[in-house]
């Protein structure tokens, strides 16, 4: 076990040593090494030859406490660089600081002795060439390049100067891997100046986590070779996972000089030819980036060096190990078949780290081994990718903020239990690279690991800018100077570029900057053409780095049509791929803007960037109730409202919808600390549930249209097919409208078509009224819409049996194409309001439809043409919701504000309620309708599509159930067993919502009766966002 001593502890111990004999030594005794406990000189390298003989020691008896070791920072900046905030190595501590069993003072070997770089079994990892890559990080002094090498022409001199604490040296640009995993010593030359002053050399692992070595006192006055034995423990580490053990590959990171007792305070040392001595034994690799435990195996893989005996652990974040164990008689490769479980027969799960210890002696024993570790060899998961393939389902999450695996693997477990398809991630620049050239790469490495192994794809957002790059004015705290542009966009460019080619395989959505449209992300205020410029460049690099990128606008807040305009008309129209909005609103989405700005957006895509995609990047309802008026809602509302608007912009077809945030960013009573789904504490608040639900749901299915506005019957109104169905007024100064028949329709005989010019800046829109009568007591009127880019805002006007009008806001001239457009009388609808002769706020039936308003759009679209059809009438229990297809399901995610029992018509005799893979039976009537209970937060109601009868006579009938939403777009085909298509029913054709039946007539095309045999219904719906899914269904020809 590894005992937890702080570096100063180490340094202070490393004074108490006796200085070595001034004498020639054949090999060293027993000696104290760092942790001051004795040690065989059996572990000194076996080739190290006498010393040379260096100036008169210091007394032994004298022992004074050096100066303490300054507490490893972060990556040096550099000279006269403050230090970035963000430690690369954070400051130790009991938690993070560890040292192991005692470590000798490695042997020296004269120069004539020196090996070369070539020698079988060494790699070259540093050959210090250059001064200029090195930095000054803690100290007094300086450093420089001699000529006085071992290879090369130059090595690397330190001039070191204790008057400002122990002198530390780091890398200016980002420390490069050593190209080699059989980590059995390092090799390093090292010509001192006659002190016993200590040298150390800090590496640091794939994880973080930096290891510090001993290479011994600096007494040589001659070139020597110092070897740092790594299959002996660490003197100390910090950061990373922390555990002492290797995880390849590792890069050079430090060389530290720390005063020994009285020791000179100024001197140099040169330091020349790293070298790994290559066991040729690898780290483990796997043949599949995942695996579902129980489901499926992979291999796992190393290359053995010789001889030897092996123990390969294969652990997941928390704990549960698999173990293999062999004995290899040579150099192979040496492979385990692996299925997902653990030595105890349970699952593993999330990211799995392989831990290889070996020895070279093939005797059936472990005995002074090496370790190597994979740290992310695989991902052990539940389900495959393609469950939530096309899920709108995302979250914004931390996982590049946690030093700590076994956390970020908490929350990404959290997101796979959800059926997140989405974890949007900040890269920040000012963590990426905290200062120019220096990139710091761990846990983003660690972050997209972790999400990786859970089937997680990411949304990386590139964002602020890095202190160092900033163009904020001198002074300017950091806090605001990041959400300054970058002083050159270049920098920015260069930090985009390193961090896509570094993630490439596994990030495929970028987004650029955040909410750049307004004054706290984009200081000093929101310029358009600035963001254009940085988005173009940086389009266009990631581009050339990743061509399958999607590249998306920084999320604005809130729908901005005079920002993206700007953007247009500052050329940037073809530097993005897709268009990020934020939505945050008070009160329930139905009632609010939400609706407005998806349309909005959709729209200007339409009109400017025809087949970009939208992405809801954030959106979310904090529960902080005492926050003052509207900032919060409670915690059932959140639950009901994340439910109720991810299902409708699925239905919208937006790429993705990102809750903020997974995780409750504080404890606190603010607005911000209470978006999260899940507690600081890890209570999951019913939101979490809420997301889960819905994330299963709608896993492996597409949105197919908005359900029924009511489980019962519908009556059309009016077909809308002649002109004198609508009466039409032009309202405000300069407004014009003109109706005509048209024959573009839903159904029935024709439509009426507005044409409209609302150009003038008096004009308001137009009124077509109708006076259409209801009988009975509808729960809903609707009007069909073909949108024209606009998104002209409508509304609908009624008046009930008492003279009371009630009015609100339907939807939206969106994209082109038609939707229906509906209002409840459940008050849920923008602007829904009632007025006139007795105003009660309850509708008296009989009622009478007496308008459509059309009002003008705040886009700058301002004349054009919509058309509308089929006024309909809803009667029963009003619901809301959305059609979904797949998983061989139809679903019907259904809500309404309150509680009501009603009867739903389902695609079969059996009917369930699905909720995260749990099936809850419902009754099924003889009309095949379902008996439901609705409310606030949606159920998801499944059924199969029926077959009837499912055995037939040749030439007979036989039909298909379907229960669709509004223009649900289905193919239908019949194909025999083998694959052969017979006869398409319908191609590509759109639906109502509700139940229907399509009906074979047993002949196949051509006319001739098909032959006995079993055949199937072939069905496949399209989406909103152009994926499709297919499904079969058999059934049998008898004969």
């Amino acid at each position: 076990m590894l005992k937890i001593l702080s570096i100063a502890t180490v340094v202070a111990l490393s004074a108490t040593l006796p200085a070595p004999s001034a004498h020639a030594l054949s090999a060293p005794p027993a000696h104290v090494a760092a942790g001051g406990t004795l040690e065989s000189s059996s572990n000194v390298d076996a080739t190290a030859a006498t010393r040379t003989e260096s100036s008169a020691s210091p007394d032994p008896t004298i022992s004074a406490t050096p100066p303490a070791s300054p507490s490893p920072t972060s990556d040096p900046a550099p000279s006269g660089t403050p230090l970035p905030e963000a430690s690369a190595s954070p400051s130790p501590s009991a938690d993070h600081q560890r040292t192991a069993a005692p470590v000798p003072t490695p042997a020296v070997t004269p120069t004539s002795a020196l090996e070369a770089t070539t020698a079988a079994g060494l790699v070259t990892a540093e050959s210090f060439a250059s001064a200029d890559d090195w930095t000054l990080v803690s100290g007094r002094g300086s450093i420089s390049s001699s000529t006085d090498a071992t290879e090369g022409n130059r090595s690397l001199k330190m001039d070191y100067d204790f008057g400002g604490g122990t002198f530390e040296i780091g890398r200016v640009a980002t420390p490069q891997d050593i190209d080699t995993t059989g980590l059995r010593a390092l090799k390093l030359d090292v010509k001192g100046d006659g002190s016993f002053n200590t040298l150390y050399l800090r590496v640091r692992d794939a994880t973080g986590e930096v290891l510090y070595y001993r290479v011994g006192n600096i007494s040589n006055k001659d070139w020597t070779t110092a070897t740092v034995d790594l299959s002996k423990a660490p003197s100390a580490t910090t950061g990373g996972n922390g555990d002492g053990i290797i995880d390849a590959p590792i890069a050079l990171f430090r060389l530290v000089v720390v005063r020994n007792g009285t020791q000179p305070a100024t001197g140099s040392v040169r330091v020349d030819n790293l070298r790994v001595d290559d066991s040729g034994w690898t780290a483990p690799r796997a043949s599949a980036g995942s695996i579902i435990p129980g489901s499926g195996t992979a291999d796992v893989s190393f290359t053995t060096g010789g001889a030897g005996d092996y123990r390969l652990r294969l652990i997941d974040p928390a704990g549960n190990t698999r173990t293999f164990t062999g004995t290899v008689q040579g150099a192979q490769t040496e492979t385990n078949r692996w299925d997902g479980k653990s030595d105890s027969g349970t699952s593993l799960a999330g990211v799995v780290r392989a831990v290889l210890e070996y020895d070279s002696t093939a005797d059936g024993k472990l005995s002074g081994q090496l370790t190597v570790a994979t740290p992310y060899l695989i991902g052990a998961t539940q389900r495959a990718a393609s469950a939530t393939a096309g899920s709108v389902a995302a979250v914004n999450s931390s996982l590049t903020t946690y030093e700590s695996l076994a956390k970020a693997d908490t929350d990404a477990a959290a997101m796979e239990d959800a059926y997140v398809r989405y974890a949007r991630e900040e890269f920040e620049w000012n963590r990426v690279e905290p200062r120019k050239g220096f990139f710091d790469w761990p846990k983003f490495d660690q972050a997209v690991s972790v999400a990786r192994a859970r089937n997680i794809d990411i949304i990386g957002k590139l964002v602020y800018t890095a202190d160092w790059a900033t163009s904020a004015p001198a002074g300017t705290p950091s806090s605001s100077a990041r959400y300054y542009p970058p002083a050159d966009y270049a920098d920015y460019v260069n930090y985009a570029v390193a961090t896509v080619e570094r993630y490439k395989d596994r990030v495929k959505v970028w987004e650029i900057w955040n909410e750049p449209n307004i004054e706290q992300y984009w200081k000093p205020s929101p310029d358009a053409s600035a963001y254009a410029r940085l988005l173009k460049a940086t389009y266009a690099a990631i581009k050339k780095v990743q061509p399958d990128a999607i590249v998306l606008t920084g999320g604005l807040a809130g729908y901005s049509e005079q920002y993206l305009n700007s953007l247009r008309d500052a050329g940037a129209i073809d530097s993005f791929d897709g268009i990020g909005l934020h939505t945050y609103v008070q009160g329930a989405p139905e009632s609010s803007t939400i609706d407005s700005w998806i349309s909005a957006a959709q729209s200007w895509i339409a009109r400017n960037a025809p087949g970009r995609s939208l992405w809801i990047t954030e959106t979310g309802w904090s529960t902080c109730t005492s926050c003052g008026s509207g900032a919060g809602v409670s915690e059932a509302d959140q639950a009901a409202y994340l439910s109720r608007s991810m299902i409708d912009a699925a239905a919208h077809g937006v790429a993705a919808y990102a809750w903020f945030n997974l995780v409750e960013l504080g404890g606190s009573a603010s607005r911000l600390d209470n978006y999260g789904l899940i507690e600081q504490s890890g209570r999951k608040k019913p939101a979490y549930s809420a997301l889960a639900r819905t994330g299963a749901g709608m896993a492996g299915s597409v949105a197919a249209g908005t359900a029924s506005p009511s489980a019962g019957t519908s009556t059309v109104l009016s077909d809308l097919a002649r002109t004198t169905d609508v009466k039409s007024k032009s309202l405000g100064e300069g407004a014009t409208s003109k109706v005509s028949a048209v024959t573009t329709r839903v159904a029935g005989s024709g439509a009426i078509a507005l044409d409209y010019n609302y150009k003038a800046s008096t004009a308001e829109g137009t009124s077509l009224t109708m006076n259409l009568p209801v009988s009975g007591r509808p729960s809903a009127v609707s009007v069909w819409t073909y949108g024209d880019n606009s998104n002209s805002s409508i509304y609908m006007k009624i008046t009930d049996a008492k003279g009371e009008i009630f009015e609100g806001k339907v939807g939206n001239a969106g994209p082109e194409g038609w939707s229906r457009q509906t209002l409840y009388f459940d008050g849920l609808n923008p602007s829904y309001k009632s007025y006139g002769s007795n105003v009660d706020k309850k509708i008296d039936y009989p009622i009478t439809v007496t308008d459509v308003h059309v009002f003008k759009s705040s886009t700058s679209k301002t004349s054009g043409r919509i058309i509308f059809d089929d006024v309909t009438a809803h009667y029963g229990t009003s619901t809301r919701g959305v059609v979904f297809y797949g998983r061989n399901f139809v679903t019907q995610a259904l809500y309404r504000p309150d509680f009501a029992t009603t009867r739903v018509p389902v695609a079969n005799t059996t009917a369930y309620i699905y909720d995260r893979g749990a099936l809850q039976a419902v009754p099924v009537d003889s009309s095949l309708g379902a008996e439901v209970t609705v409310s606030s937060a949606p159920k998801f109601l499944v059924s199969s599509n029926r077959v009837n009868p499912s055995s037939v006579e040749p030439g007979s009938p036989v039909s298909l159930r379907l229960v669709t939403g509004d223009r649900t777009t289905i193919t239908v085909q019949i194909y025999t067993k083998s694959g052969k298509l017979v006869r398409t029913i319908t191609d590509s054709r759109s639906y109502l919502s509700g139940a229907r039946e399509i009906a074979w007539d047993g002949k196949v095309t051509g006319g001739t009766v098909a032959s006995p045999g079993d055949y199937r219904f072939r069905i496949s719906v399209s989406g909103p966002d152009g994926r499709t899914v297919a499904w079969g269904r058999p059934f049998t020809i008898s004969g």
